[in-house]
């Protein structure tokens, strides 16, 4: 149920970017928006992302995280995430075309995603 919740939470994000033309202005509310959802939510948000991380981890050789450390590092991920923004921004205002505007922020938003999960699942471990 996890990558459901993370792919839907991604396509939200991208769709709401792409119908404000991936303004600054839209950056920023879309960052604000996002921190306070995730901190109202508990880490609810972040929690998705490292449980959708935690088979990859686990097969480069990483443990589960453990019990006490999990709401903590779920709070932090969703703190953290919107900060993967703004490279999913950047790349898309550098693309014509709003398809691919979207796939390509899609795209950036997804790996830079994953990239911080393993930051913060690495720490949290």
């Amino acid at each position: 149920m996890s990558p459901t919740i993370v792919f839907c939470l991604l396509l939200a994000v991208t769709a709401g970017a792409a119908s404000a033309a991936y303004s600054r202005r839209s950056l920023w509310i879309a960052a604000a928006v996002l921190e306070v959802v995730g901190v109202l939510l508990l880490g609810l948000p972040g929690a998705a992302f490292l449980e959708t991380l935690q088979p990859l981890m686990e097969r480069a050789g990483r443990g589960p995280i453990s019990s006490d450390a999990a709401w903590p590092a779920a709070i932090v991920m969703s703190a953290v995430w919107p900060v993967a923004l703004l490279p999913a921004y950047r790349a898309a205002r550098a693309v014509s075309g709003k398809l691919q505007r979207g796939v390509v922020a899609l795209a950036v938003l997804a790996i830079a995603s994953v990239a911080i999960g393993v930051l913060v699942y690495g720490m949290a471990n």
